[in-house]
């Protein structure tokens, strides 16, 4: 067992090597739907900060001793008794050079470095071995096996085509070598008893607006599920109906948190075309001199808007994630006086035409004082920023980082766009009967490359005495537990037994890109199709085309 996981080790460090050189980096997610989510999916995580000595078991923060002492003091609970903190490399600092940019060539002359590091990667991976799960962050693997009996069937095996699907169906408004059709056709072919390759090719259809081919492949997938009952009804969360092929009308929110201090707002927003809109929810804190500042803009409605406008002039817009640009540009043409800040300064989240005002980091700048400080969580690639309003005790502006699921839990799954609930399934973020209210998408393997880092900003972020955090994608955590709460459902970032040595991250970080979420065997599967490798297109199930006006 020593020489296996030294021998393990030995290979993975190899791994790593090559995984640094700059060929080895993809960053394939500019200007997507995803709205600029830089998905470096081969990264090396250069620091090991694991400390052996730390107890094990559940991490907990509790409320009085995280408020009664210094950050100092506070930090060998979260980050063990000996920590370094030399010689770290942030995904800023880390080269990221796109692949799609760079075209075919470039695609072509990586091929071989690539398979080279991922043999190594893979071998490295079977010696020394995970006991976390990729499908669920924060799990045993044990648990991928208790997750598929209650579903009953191996719904783990569907998970990576589910988020290559959804991901890929998003980056092909930007980029044609992306084919979401793969991976239907594909699903249909090895799973020819299975609903969702018929609704993926359901999807597509409705996404290029042919509407009549919509309903002939909704209409399939429903006599899949009428051959095959027991199988449809477990998959009932994914089942698609017509419901999924019209307008997506969704209930706008607008609510007074703190009285007179600080508001929500929850509105849909699409990033393309007939793309499906998701729910962004912003926050509004007043400052004491009655101007507004706007927190993780969505698209606001005219309605919104008035009550906006009522409430105070607004003196900022700040969109705290980076994958988040496109509600800062509505927000902006509607309040073009507004200042406009940002997190993400290589990329401009996407939107280097915009006026921005400045970019919000860890840097000591106070923007607006003290009376609304603000924290970069580092450690991960979203640059995500959360603001404390002191005089509400409220942190605002988590967004990314964490998916509220208590009101999601309570919904018909029809209540929930279609494409939301293949991304849920594909992330694991629902879990079934083992969902819990708080959840974190599983892309966290490789976007947070260096989870003590992450523990650090985090344990700054809570000695405030917090009492509300609101969450980007809708739902607020509540009372004076907030923060236990929270930490409760984030033990995969904040217990220290869970943090990895560099050669795990680095083999963390390769299988779930090759292996979860299936986009760099996307990309190399549409190259080789223009050359006549790999299987033809399904072809349509009708021969002509029609409009979703003529259709709905």
């Amino acid at each position: 067992m020593f020489l296996q996981r030294l021998s393990g080790s030995v290979l993975l460090r190899v791994g790593q090597r090559l995984a640094r050189q700059p060929m080895c980096t993809m960053s394939t997610l500019r200007g997507s739907g995803v709205e600029g989510t830089r998905m470096v999916l081969l990264r090396a995580n250069q620091t090991n900060f694991l400390n052996p000595q730390v107890a094990s078991g559940h991490f907990s923060l509790p409320r009085a001793q995280a408020f009664s002492t210094s950050p100092r003091s506070l930090a060998p609970l979260i980050l063990g008794s000996s920590h370094n903190e030399s010689g770290h490399q942030s995904s800023s600092e880390a080269g990221q050079q796109p692949i799609v940019e760079a075209g075919f060539a470039k695609i072509y002359g990586m091929i071989s470095l690539a398979f080279t590091t991922f043999f190594l990667i893979l071998l490295g991976r079977s010696l020394y071995g995970f006991e976390e799960s990729f499908y669920f962050l924060g799990e045993p693997t044990s648990f991928e096996k208790k997750y598929n009996e209650a579903m009953g069937y191996e719904a783990t095996g569907l998970m990576p085509q589910c988020f290559t699907f959804f991901i890929t169906a998003m980056l092909k408004h930007v980029d044609e070598h992306f084919d979401p059709q793969l991976v239907a056709d594909e699903m249909i072919r090895a799973h020819p008893d299975c609903i969702l390759g018929y609704s993926m090719r359901a999807y597509l259809a409705k996404l290029e607006g042919n509407m009549k081919e919509a309903f002939a492949w909704l209409q399939k997938a429903d006599e899949v599920a009428a051959a095959n009952p027991d199988l449809a009804e477990k998959m009932s969360f994914l089942r698609m109906t017509e419901k999924d092929l019209k307008k997506i009308e969704f209930t706008s929110e607008f609510r007074e948190l703190v009285p007179g201090k600080v508001w929500i707002v929850k509105e849909p927003i699409a990033m393309h075309g007939n793309d499906d809109p998701f729910l962004i929810q912003s926050s509004i804190a007043k400052l004491q001199s009655g101007e507004l500042v706007i927190i993780n803009p969505t698209d606001f409605s005219p309605e919104s808007k008035r009550k906006i406008d009522a409430l105070g002039p607004v003196k900022a817009i700040v969109t705290t994630t980076a994958a988040h640009g496109k509600g800062a540009e509505l927000a902006q043409n509607l309040w073009p006086n507004a200042k406009l800040y940002g997190t993400d300064p290589k990329r401009k989240h996407d939107r280097p035409h915009l006026r921005w005002d400045g970019f919000l980091s860890n840097d000591g700048k106070a923007v607006f004082g003290t009376e609304l400080p603000y924290h970069q969580i580092e450690g991960q690639i979203f640059n995500e920023v959360l603001f404390y309003h002191r005089s509400s005790h409220a942190l605002l502006g988590m967004t990314d980082l964490a998916i509220d699921m208590k009101d999601l839990k309570k919904m018909s799954p029809q209540d929930v766009p279609w494409s939301f609930r293949v991304y849920m399934f594909g992330l694991g973020v629902w879990r079934g009967p083992f969902t819990r209210d708080i959840e974190t998408q599983s892309y966290m393997n490789a976007y947070a490359y260096s989870r003590y880092d992450m523990r650090k900003s985090f344990i700054q972020t809570f000695m405030h005495d917090i009492k509300y955090i609101t969450l980007g994608h809708g739902g607020v955590i509540e009372g004076d537990d907030a923060v236990q709460t929270f930490t409760d459902h984030y033990q995969w970032a904040l217990d220290p037994q869970k943090e990895s040595s560099s050669f795990t991250s680095v083999a963390r970080t390769f299988h779930w890109a090759f292996f979860v979420s299936g986009i760099p065997q996307n990309l190399f599967s549409s190259f080789f199709r223009q050359f006549g490798f790999g299987s033809a297109p399904i072809p349509p199930l009708t021969s002509s085309s029609s409009s979703s006006e003529d259709q709905q």
